[in-house]
């Protein structure tokens, strides 16, 4: 199951949370940057391609089952709005990802992604948002630094 979770500070995220970044190359390739704060997959790839297989493989080889990403690094990739590109990078990953168990970590400023989770959710029997993965803290408690979880919509999840 591919659970679909956002968060709004890094430090929210659950540890060993792998922090990918996507960016526009003619094939596919990866590097993976360690260090004590954060391990980072760099993952280059053509979208005309499908790269799909490849991102699966290489999170199953990196044993990676919690893992966030900046979904505005997707938009000069497609050169499309930020929803037209993550449902374009939806339809091209998660038909390999049905026997993955884990989280797909949202980073989210002032958007919002009920439309494409929802768009997911219905297109993809295997990938879901819970709440539970609603890790956005609230702006009066990032000063007192306590988390805070609420939500930023009214979405039909599924319970655990």
């Amino acid at each position: 199951m591919v659970n679909l979770g956002i968060v709004n500070n890094l430090n929210l995220l659950p540890p060993n949370t792998l922090w990918v970044n996507f960016k526009k190359h003619t094939q596919v390739e990866s590097i993976l940057e360690i260090n004590k704060n954060l391990t980072t997959l760099n993952f280059f790839f053509n979208p005309e391609n499908n790269f799909g297989e490849s991102f699966y493989s290489l999170l199953k080889g990196l044993k990676a089952n919690q893992i966030a990403l900046n979904p505005t690094y997707l938009v000069p990739i497609y050169n499309l709005s930020l929803e037209d590109s993550l449902l374009k990078w939806g339809e091209t990953i998660f038909p390999f990802f049905k026997n993955w168990d884990g989280t797909l970590y949202f980073e989210v400023k002032n958007f919002c992604l009920q439309n494409t989770f929802k768009k997911w959710s219905k297109k993809f029997t295997h990938v879901c948002f819970k709440n539970k993965y609603n890790l956005v803290q609230s702006q009066e408690n990032k000063q007192t630094k306590k988390r805070s979880i609420y939500p930023l919509w009214k979405l039909k999840v599924q319970n655990s």
